[in-house]
């Protein structure tokens, strides 16, 4: 089940503070996709960019079930892996009325991962 969290930020790194992950709170997340919805104000289709590695696709596609995190604007997400747990977090940035908006969509029922990479 995909569910919404807030943000948690971790120790201060230099200038910047760590992001979180929503599912289990670790430090250790890997940018894996960023996701740009280009949509004028209520239109009935949005321009999704989504870039992975060296991969760029665009397409115009519905609002609805577009994945964009604003419900009437431009919105950007991006997906990260976690080195700790499977809830596949997705970083989420909507435009609301002159407001930016921060949020998480990730599995609720993430698991911790065996491994080397889980140390």
């Amino acid at each position: 089940m995909i569910v919404t969290g807030d943000i948690k930020l971790g120790e201060p790194w230099g200038d910047s503070v760590v992001l979180q992950c929503p599912g289990c709170g670790q430090d250790y997340l890997h940018h894996a996709e960023v996701s740009v919805f280009d949509r004028g104000e209520d239109a009935s289709s949005v321009i999704k960019t989504v870039v992975a590695g060296s991969a760029v696709t665009s397409e115009t596609v519905p609002s609805e079930g577009s994945g964009n995190p604003s419900s009437r604007r431009v919105g950007l997400t991006i997906r990260f892996w976690c080195e700790h747990c499977t809830a596949d977090p997705v970083l989420t940035i909507a435009q609301h009325k002159g407001f930016t908006l921060l949020a998480w969509r990730y599995r609720a029922d993430a698991e911790a991962k065996d491994g080397p990479e889980a140390a």
